[in-house]
Parts: structure tokens; C-alpha cells; sequence
């Protein structure tokens, strides 16, 4: 593997020359090779005229791009002359009993840098870079006995004590089948949604509720200067804990849950009326992408109550962004707790926080709970909204 050579070629060439490539399967290049891309002279003189001397024209080459690599005029042709299936320098790739995830997350920095000066469109490409992985890990064979029995075997050869999942309902599940192969493993909840039946808290829970307040308190700003109402869809198939959290922050008008069943004249005409007699000249209803269409909830809202909507869907976004201080610290908690409970020889738990405390529960019993919205909150929202 090679990696941040940086267009220096005659280092290529020392660290390479005493390399015997004749028994190797390929050589990976790692990102780097160049410190920017600006015409096709250079991609040869920084690298490949090197690497084709070296090894390249007997041993192929596996190669991924850094972040120095989408930079510079020609950085938009370089697919041409690493070409893969796909199209995208992201990909997987088989070689005998190997699999090779290779990952490309484009620039380092987010869009908002300023020495991107607004014209990086990174984010939206790691979002897609995203769901596409999310679909490849995905297994089907997995769902068989026998294929749970070969993914004990895989961890087996590959020595490992014990496996810490981190996930949610799907993920416990999977550990399970695991752990009947005995493999060691223990989960972590880990969902925005904040739906795991065992637990109080599940890791990314407080990062996305920050980022949509953050999200809303900046439309709130534009609609404070009119009689605007906002429509902004939150993630939550199945579950309300995100949307409501949120909705009790931000001081929304309306909340639309999954728990509950939608009507529009209860939850959301009836609420932005009552707001508009007390004087609110503007309004803002948080939906749950499983309670309802915030499209459609917004065309609604035109053709009743004559407001002019703007509907905002956060989307992935929410799945994004720095760790806060919370999430930091209850990931580190739940981490120190899953390897403890690992070097005790036990199997087939989840780490829980319980009224402030962590601890461990039998997966089977955790995955049987049922959980509810938190009461509280609901009816604070309730009294806050009339909802």
C-alpha cells in the first residue's frame, strides 16, 4: 500500500526499488499521490510513469483517491484513467478469500469551510457514498443458519475475543444469531431515533435533536419578519422521540408523531388558529417522517388557513455533523461498560442506561421491553400546544 506521495516520484522510486512485486496479488494507492491534479503531464511525471517502471505493467493496481486528489483543473478527469465499474472511486472489490472496502469521503472538511468559498459539494456526495454502504453491508446469506455459521467462522480465523454491535433493534438481532454460534458480543444502542425498547438513551440521539433545532432556529429567524409557518420533517419512521424532543425545544405550534394518528384539524388547524388569537404571527409545525407528509401537511395548511407554508425535509443531514458533549461522554461510558462485561466471559447482553445509570441487560429481555413516548415531554407539549 502506498499512499501520500505527493507528486514526489524520485521518493516512489527509493522506497519501491528493493520491493520485489512479482508474488503480489496488486498494489493499493491510498490517496495522495498527487498534491493537486492539474493536467495529464503531471498525473504521469508525479507517479505513473514511476509506478509503470516499478511494478504497473506486470501487477495491477487498486487505487483510491485522497482529498488533494479533487483538487486542481483536471481532478475531474482522473476516473478516466482509474476507471471502475461504478464509476466512483468508492467500491467494493474481491480478491480470492479478501473483500476490500474501499472508501472515498472526497475533501476533508465540510462544504461550509471557507476556503471552499461556497462552492464544495462534498456533503451530498458522502450522503450518497453513505447509502450506498448502507445497502452493500447489508447481508442476505447472514439471514440463513448458514450463513450466521460462516460469519463465526470469520470471526473465529480472524481471533476476535468478542464483538461490541452498535446499532439498533436489527443489530441486537443479529448479535443474537451470533452469539448462539458462540461468538462473544454485546451491543450498544446506537439510533437517532431513540426507539430501542431497553434503554433511555441511545448514541446520536442529542447530536441529530441539536442539529434540527439548529436547522429551525435559523428558519425561525426568516419567518419572524413574516407571517410565515414552517413545515420541517425530522427522521422517525416508526418512532415520535425525535420529532418530539425537538418540537418541545424549539417551541413548535404542532408536533406530528407516529404514535398518534394524523388529523389536520386537531393537530395542526386547530393549534396554529389558537396560536394566531394569541397573538403569534408566526408558526411552526414539526413532523415525524412516519406521521405524516410534511407536503402534504403544508398543502393543507395553504388551502385552509391561507398561509403561504415553506416545507423543509433535514433529511440526512441529521445523521451528520460533530458529536456533542452528551453523546461524546455516553459513548464512552457505554464503551468502557460493553469491553468490561466482554473481559467478564459474558455473551449475549446490550448496554443500557436506566434512570441515569449503565448497565447490562440479556439482549432477549431487552429486545421483549416495550417503550412508550416519554410522558413528560408529551405533555408538555400537549399544555404548550393543545395538541
Amino acid at each position: 500500500m502506498l499512499n501520500d506521495i505527493h507528486g514526489k516520484a524520485d521518493v516512489l522510486t527509493r522506497l519501491c526499488k528493493r520491493v520485489d512485486f512479482s508474488g503480489l496479488g496488486f498494489v493499493a494507492f491510498n490517496g495522495d499521490m498527487s498534491s493537486s491534479v492539474e493536467n495529464e503531464e503531471q498525473l504521469f511525471t508525479d507517479y505513473i510513469d514511476a509506478s509503470v517502471a516499478l511494478f504497473a505493467s506486470g501487477t495491477p493496481i487498486l487505487f483510491n483517491r485522497g482529498n488533494h486528489e479533487t483538487r486542481g483543473v483536471w481532478s475531474d478527469r482522473l476516473i478516466d484513467y482509474f476507471p471502475t465499474r461504478s464509476g466512483e472511486f468508492y467500491g467494493i472489490y474481491r480478491y480470492g478469500d479478501v473483500c476490500l472496502l474501499v472508501l472515498d469521503c472526497g475533501e476533508d472538511k465540510p462544504d461550509s469551510d471557507i476556503r471552499y468559498y461556497g462552492l464544495g459539494d462534498w456533503d451530498a456526495y458522502r450522503q450518497r457514498e453513505a447509502a450506498w454502504l448502507k445497502e452493500v453491508v447489508r447481508s442476505e446469506e447472514f439471514r440463513t443458519a448458514e450463513g450466521q455459521a460462516k460469519a463465526a467462522g470469520v470471526c473465529k480465523l480472524l481471533g476476535l475475543d468478542g464483538i461490541v454491535a452498535i446499532g439498533g433493534d436489527g443489530t441486537f438481532r443479529g448479535a443474537q444469531e451470533l452469539s448462539k454460534c458462540g461468538v462473544s458480543v454485546v451491543g450498544i444502542p446506537g439510533t437517532i431515533d431513540n426507539d430501542i425498547v431497553c434503554t433511555d438513551y441511545s448514541i446520536g440521539f442529542d447530536t441529530a435533536a441539536n442539529t434540527a433545532v439548529e436547522c429551525i432556529d435559523k428558519l425561525r429567524d426568516t419567518m419572524q419578519s413574516h407571517e410565515r409557518c414552517a413545515v420541517v420533517e425530522v427522521m422517525g419512521r416508526h418512532a415520535g422521540y425525535l420529532a418530539l424532543y425537538v418540537g418541545v425545544a424549539v417551541g413548535a405550534t404542532a408536533v406530528l408523531v407516529p404514535e398518534h394518528p394524523y388529523d389536520f384539524k386537531v393537530q395542526v388547524a386547530d393549534n396554529i388558529r389558537h396560536a394566531r388569537l394569541n397573538g403569534k404571527t408566526n408558526f411552526m409545525i414539526v413532523v415525524a417522517e412516519g406521521a405524516a407528509s410534511a407536503v402534504e401537511v403544508g398543502r393543507q395548511i395553504q388551502e385552509e388557513l391561507a398561509l403561504d407554508p415553506r416545507v423543509t425535509i433535514l433529511g440526512h443531514i441529521q445523521r451528520g455533523g460533530s458529536p456533542t458533549a452528551k453523546d461524546r461522554v455516553m459513548a464512552t461510558r457505554m464503551g468502557y461498560e460493553a469491553v468490561r462485561v466482554l473481559a467478564e466471559g459474558k455473551t449475549n447482553r446490550v448496554i443500557c442506561a436506566k434512570d441515569d445509570q449503565i448497565i447490562d441487560l440479556d439482549i432477549d429481555e431487552g429486545l421483549a421491553m416495550k417503550k412508550t413516548l416519554n410522558s413528560e415531554e408529551f405533555k408538555v407539549m400537549t399544555v404548550m400546544t393543545g395538541m
